[in-house]
């Protein structure tokens, strides 16, 4: 091949490599910006839902509130809810390590009943009833926010430890929500199972931690993951539709109930308990005894707070009825103060109190059909625990 022959051929290729090379900036270009503008407009509008989480890992209960950072939440309500976590990563202004002289401390253990995203922080039941506390004894009350979405007595019981109990409170308040609490304690029956801590009940009747699903999610692409999502608020989006499908199955599950068609935690309340979440319920029960334990050797008080199911409405414990008659709305109610009093700390119900109420006013308490409790829910919870906390903070 002649000298000419051999430059024009490395014109040509040198020429078409050059093309190539603005052909992928073009196409890198096409599809980088409309991503860059999509991920500007869902930051600055939150269209879908979409926000940056502020959530980030934990080595112990799987998840936890990334401290100091900014959140916005819009599920259930009509407006967004916005603040910022505290620097001890909760869901509340930040605190005083050490209490003033003459405060009582209230640190309020729970679910996302606790958390409430769905109200802003001063609508919540734990910031009305320290107000209305505060005023009536005339010395500071404070209720502390130790909620989080997902929390089951696991959770709760490895906060109270490593948190809570630094803060040195009068009382520990626990939230159980019979519906959630008792399924979401086994890894087989948790709607979301990922990432998080569970115990079960040795033979000899001991409290044995499993954290294998919390080291799961210590992965390099776990951490490359969630890297992702806290940059990215189209990421975190698709997250979060993702996690919601996965979690589909499970809930059919969790719904499908027996060939009575309730729901199995439901089962508890009739003469045909489902074995599981019977065998579950113990375990909810051992954590909690486990708590009463660590509180009283530190002489702290423990309450015991039993959350309202549905079935506080006369139309839906109407329907359960029809598929087994036998079904008891207050057994929880009722199991639970036996079993706080045998251990001998302080009890809450909240099922006979949301239904009187509901009774009287025909006022929803909740948002949408069924869902966490909305401004009147919480005005309600706030009032129920005022008049208990009233006589037990003067005793």
């Amino acid at each position: 091949m002649s000298r000419r022959n051999q430059m024009g051929k490395r014109k040509t290729t040198a020429g078409l490599m050059r093309n190539i090379f603005r052909h992928s900036l073009y196409a890198l270009w096409a599809i980088f910006v409309p991503l860059l503008l999509l991920e500007l407009v869902l930051r600055t509008t939150h269209l879908f839902g979409a926000r940056l989480p502020c959530t980030e890992r934990d080595p112990l209960i799987g998840y936890r509130f990334s401290p100091n950072h900014a959140y916005w939440y819009k599920a259930e309500s009509d407006h967004p809810i916005t603040g910022r976590i505290n620097k001890y990563g909760w869901r509340d202004k930040d605190w005083a390590l050490v209490k003033t002289p003459g405060t009582y401390r209230i640190a309020v253990l729970g679910d996302s009943f606790v958390e409430a995203f769905q109200v802003e922080s001063d609508r919540t039941f734990l910031s009305l009833a320290a107000k209305r506390l505060t005023a009536k004894l005339d010395r500071p009350v404070e209720m502390m926010n130790f909620g989080r979405s997902g929390f089951t007595q696991s959770e709760e019981f490895l906060v109270l430890q490593r948190d809570v109990a630094r803060f040195r409170p009068d009382m520990v308040m626990v939230l159980f929500f019979p519906q959630n609490d008792i399924a979401d304690i086994r890894r087989e029956t948790a709607a979301e199972d990922y990432a998080r801590p569970f115990y079960h009940l040795t033979k000899d009747g001991r409290l044995s931690l499993v954290l294998s699903a919390v080291r799961n999610g210590t992965s390099i692409r776990a951490r490359l993951v969630d890297a992702s999502k806290h940059n990215s608020a189209l990421v975190s989006l698709i997250s979060e539709k993702r996690k919601k499908l996965r979690a589909l199955p499970s809930r059919r599950q969790e719904g499908a109930g027996h060939g009575n068609g309730l729901k199995p935690y439901l089962t508890l309340t009739t003469r045909a308990p489902d074995s599981v979440f019977a065998s579950n319920y113990r375990v909810n029960k051992a954590l909690i005894r486990a708590m009463a334990d660590f509180c009283k050797a530190r002489r702290i008080r423990l309450m015991l707070v039993c959350v309202d199911i549905e079935g506080y409405r006369p139309e839906v414990e109407a329907r359960w009825r029809r598929l087994d008659p036998s079904v008891n709305v207050n057994f929880f109610e009722d199991d639970l103060a036996r079993y706080a009093g045998s251990l001998g700390i302080e009890y809450v119900g909240l099922q006979r109190a949301f239904r009187r109420s509901y009774q009287e006013s025909g006022t929803p308490l909740h948002f949408g059909t069924w869902g966490h409790w909305n401004p009147r829910g919480h005005e309600l919870v706030a009032d129920i625990m005022v008049r208990k906390l009233q006589a037990e903070i003067k005793h």
